[in-house]
């Protein structure tokens, strides 16, 4: 079987003044590979491959008023309402979502240390569950509100807030 020396360079055009700048070049990067003339004038394959796509697989039913959800609008609060804290949550203290923003960003870094500097410079505060709460605004991930006992005001995620039993 004959072999044939197959040079593969990389080269740069663009800054190659002349010549001997573009032969160094060629020279510092080729790649000398043995390849047997077999595999060289081997042809590209250009076989066609079907395959049926059973029809369960794209004809799921999915409506839009099916929902999963558990919640149902008499669940959710508005503006005004009163309600509870489900769940125990920190509150990121203040009237815009600064103290969330940066909240949230330590709490996807992992960063325990940045979280207990917030709660000790009194940027964020633990709300118990079931602590009493007025709804002030909805957001799309978060909602501000104003805790009863305390009268502090923050944001929290919309999914700890819930109405009264």
């Amino acid at each position: 079987m004959k072999k044939i020396l197959v040079l593969l360079a990389c080269v740069s055009i663009v800054g190659c003044s002349n010549d001997q700048e573009t032969q160094s070049n060629l020279e510092e990067t080729e790649l000398i590979e043995e390849v047997s003339t077999d595999q060289v004038n081997e042809k590209p394959s250009t076989e066609v491959v079907e395959e049926e796509i059973p029809e369960e697989s794209y004809t799921e039913d999915v409506s839009i008023e099916e929902s999963t959800s558990t919640e149902t609008e008499s669940d959710i609060l508005s503006a005004g309402e009163e309600g509870i804290i489900l769940k125990d949550v920190y509150l990121s203290l203040g009237e815009d979502k600064t103290n969330l923003d940066v909240f949230m960003d330590y709490v996807t870094a992992k960063d325990v240390e940045s979280v207990y500097q917030m709660e000790i410079d009194g940027k964020i505060k633990v709300l118990t569950a079931n602590t009493p709460i007025t709804l002030i605004e909805n957001d799309i991930l978060s909602v501000k509100v104003k805790v009863n006992n305390t009268g502090d005001v923050g944001w929290l995620p919309y999914e700890y807030v819930g109405k009264k039993n």
